[in-house]
């Protein structure tokens, strides 16, 4: 029943799933995993698992297939680009388990990506926690930069206000002058 899936779930989140990139990246991905055996999938279930574990199915067999899938997804791509398709891998994965259990008997009822991507060479996460630094302080200075430019366009339009300003008041005294002196 139901219940199994708590446990299940428990079984794979300790084992992480290693896969590599187009490029030859190793890198491993946390899976969630829940399913249960529906009543009329009883039958179905037990021909293709004559066992009857559920457990055994989700930490052997379903944990394979996402495995599998998960490196097919993830060999199309280099490292650089693979890290913005990680929701392509979580579809593609849950969609293929969900299809592959549900003919032998066993309703996936969640397929899930807990963590993020840990690689085999640790000097890539380093690499890429320093890009992403680099690119944050960018960000930073870019905001910063365009602040100062508009605080100098302010500081110009106010200056260029007060001289037409002043330019018109000398303007209106000088007609008050010839006024003045007209009369």
């Amino acid at each position: 029943g139901p219940s199994t899936a708590g446990s299940v779930a428990r079984g794979l989140v300790d084992k992480a799933i290693w896969i590599e990139s187009a490029d030859s990246v190793g890198f491993s991905m946390g899976f969630t995993c829940t399913a249960f055996i529906a009543e009329d999938d009883a039958a179905k279930f037990l021909y293709w698992y004559p066992s009857g574990s559920l457990a055994n199915v989700m930490d052997s067999e379903v944990r394979g297939r996402i495995q599998q899938v998960a490196a097919e997804v993830a060999a199309k791509y280099p490292l650089d680009q693979l890290r913005a398709k990680k929701q392509e891998i979580a579809d593609g994965v849950k969609r293929d388990v969900t299809n592959f259990f549900a003919l032998r008997g066993v309703t996936v009822t969640t397929v899930g990506m807990f963590g993020g991507m840990t690689y085999e060479n640790p000097a890539i996460q380093k690499a890429i926690d320093e890009t992403f630094i680099a690119q944050q302080l960018k960000v930073v200075a870019e905001a910063k930069f365009e602040a100062q430019k508009k605080e100098n366009d302010r500081i110009q339009l106010e200056a260029e206000a007060n001289a037409e300003k002043a330019r018109r008041e000398a303007q209106g005294q000088s007609e008050a002058r010839k006024l003045t002196a007209a009369a």
